[in-house]
């Protein structure tokens, strides 16, 4: 289990990285292809920020 959070964590860092000079943000598709992510990882974890930036009460997280 220690394994799969690390690698979620490497992961989560590897979007927020390629975020980070997107003032205007990335689409899933262009994230996954920046990152080498699986699309579907990439959506995953992108919900993820999301739900956590809601709970909380942060702004500016939204999906394209």
């Amino acid at each position: 289990m220690e394994k799969q959070g690390s690698q979620a964590i490497a992961r989560a860092a590897q979007i927020l990285r390629a975020l980070e000079s997107q003032l205007q943000g990335m689409s899933i598709t262009a994230l996954a292809k920046q990152t080498g992510l699986p699309r579907t990882t990439v959506h995953r974890l992108v919900i993820s920020f999301e739900s956590s930036a809601t709970e909380q009460g942060m702004r500016g997280w939204a999906l394209p």
